[in-house]
């Protein structure tokens, strides 16, 4: 997965277009990973 967004420079409007949940899905997957990094950022955000 990490090769095909490499390859569609991380989200092009072809890519989005064609594949809108995938944009959705790393949106998500960004998120929940910054609150795993960054504790604090979690915190502030689910509370």
């Amino acid at each position: 997965m990490a090769a095909a967004i490499e390859r569609w420079g991380g989200g092009s409007s072809a890519w989005e277009k064609e594949r809108p949940w995938d944009g959705l899905a790393r949106l998500v997957g960004a998120t929940t990973l910054q609150g795993y990094l960054w504790p604090m950022n979690g915190v502030n955000h689910f509370c």
